[in-house]
């Protein structure tokens, strides 16, 4: 099957996506105290941690912006990726009775992660747009590329869950070593630091990092008002492409011994 006629037959399942969606966002704030709170508390919590240490304790050059808005707007796409790469390696084996038993496009299991992770995303893009009426930070027009950006991260993400998918259903390892990596892809994103901190020296091989483009765009067009740098924009956008594509063929190629090994 070719790439679009996956596509194709996902979009003729869009019924079983937004259930399966719904059920991964409901699962997981099942028997919470807070509930959806918790999509708000956690970029908001690391926003608070980091402002404390970067402004009192260690001083973090922040473009002119409001250290909480600057951090934000690199927790918060940082947050969508993360958590739907971690919610999207345990995808089918999560659903591993499922998978056994009636036929369905697998990819749509790791599409309903990925998606359920874009909802938290929204919510916690609503407290930003708060903080920015808060800070007197102003919209310009620029906040347009949002649906290039989003676009871009929905692929990155989706390549990097569909192949991670794939591989732990053979060896489970892959769920527990995931977290780590991404923890660590952090430090090495212009989160809690502007890109401009990289010395030029180190910089056309940090922008080969997929999220260098897409948060540095992020934080442009909102906590700044200024259009993103369209050379990495453009590195990250096609390269979140290419990973999407190879993703999903090491996924479809993995998918005919799902059954057997699950």
């Amino acid at each position: 099957m070719t790439l679009v006629e996956g596509i194709k037959e996902v979009i003729k399942h869009k019924e079983l996506v937004y259930q399966l969606t719904y059920a991964e966002f409901k699962s997981k704030y099942k028997q919470s105290v807070l509930g959806i709170s918790w999509a708000i508390f956690q970029p908001l919590s690391l926003t608070l941690i980091y402002t404390l240490i970067f402004t009192l304790v260690v001083r973090m050059p922040s473009n002119g912006v409001p250290y909480p808005i600057f951090v934000y707007a690199g927790i918060l796409p940082w947050t969508l990726f993360s958590t739907g790469v971690t919610r999207g390696v345990n995808s089918i084996v999560a659903y591993a009775g499922l998978v056994g038993k009636i036929y369905f496009p697998r990819e749509i299991l790791v599409v309903a992660a990925v998606l359920g992770g874009f909802i938290d995303f929204m919510f916690g893009f609503l407290i930003f747009i708060l903080m920015m009426i808060y800070y007197q930070v102003p919209l310009t027009f620029n906040i347009l590329y949002i649906f290039v950006i989003l676009l871009a991260m929905f692929f990155l993400t989706m390549g990097i869950s569909l192949a991670l998918s794939a591989f732990n259903v053979f060896v489970r390892d892959i769920n527990h070593v995931v977290p780590i990596v991404v923890q660590i892809w952090m430090y090495a994103s212009p989160i809690i630091y502007p890109l401009s901190a990289i010395p030029p020296r180190y910089l056309n091989f940090y922008v080969m990092n997929p999220v260098v483009g897409l948060l540095e765009a992020f934080r442009n067009i909102f906590a700044i008002g200024i259009a993103p740098n369209l050379t990495y924009l453009g590195y990250s956008f096609f390269g979140s492409i290419i990973i999407f594509v190879i993703g999903y063929k090491i996924f479809k190629k993995l998918e005919t011994k799902f059954a057997d090994v699950i």
